[in-house]
């Protein structure tokens, strides 16, 4: 998310509704790798970018702009 221009109460809503999005995907591919018994490797690197899409969804949720 560094880098991204959120100057607005809609520009945070819209990005915090793609990350999560993401998120989800994300989950579906880290079951699908489980599932596979792919190799550990495969299986840490996806859920750690889960948990960094969780954490910006945090961080987003957690924006307070004033109308």
């Amino acid at each position: 998310w560094i880098g991204v221009n959120m100057n607005t109460k809609e520009d945070v809503q819209h990005r915090l509704e793609l990350v999560t999005k993401k998120h989800k995907h994300q989950h579906e591919i880290v079951h699908a790798l489980e599932a596979e018994k792919a190799p550990e490797k495969a299986i840490k690197s996806a859920k750690v970018l889960k948990l960094k899409l969780k954490d910006e969804m945090e961080y987003l949720g957690r924006l307070n702009f004033e109308d």
